[in-house]
């Protein structure tokens, strides 16, 4: 079963960028800011998922994205965009 809720690490790997940029694209509000569960923040899976839809236009002009590494190029191309 994989993980809701996860840390910035697992967020980063997961959208395949370093920890610092990932934080980065969350300061500059590319992507949601963490949760407070207890002491711990915490990342929406979910929440990134829909940042990153809303972003690439799934479902509308950028159609669906076919393989792992297209998802990867196309984040970074969204991420990097003012």
């Amino acid at each position: 079963m994989k993980p809701r809720l996860i840390n910035a690490l697992e967020a980063a790997l997961y959208l395949g960028v370093c920890e610092n940029t990932f934080r980065a694209y969350v300061r500059l509000g590319k992507l949601p800011r963490p949760i407070r569960l207890g002491k711990r923040r915490v990342y929406d899976l979910k929440k990134i998922d829909l940042a990153l839809d809303k972003l690439s236009g799934i479902g509308t002009k950028h159609g669906i994205i076919d393989t792992a590494e297209d998802k990867r190029r196309e984040i970074h191309e969204l991420l990097s965009q003012d």
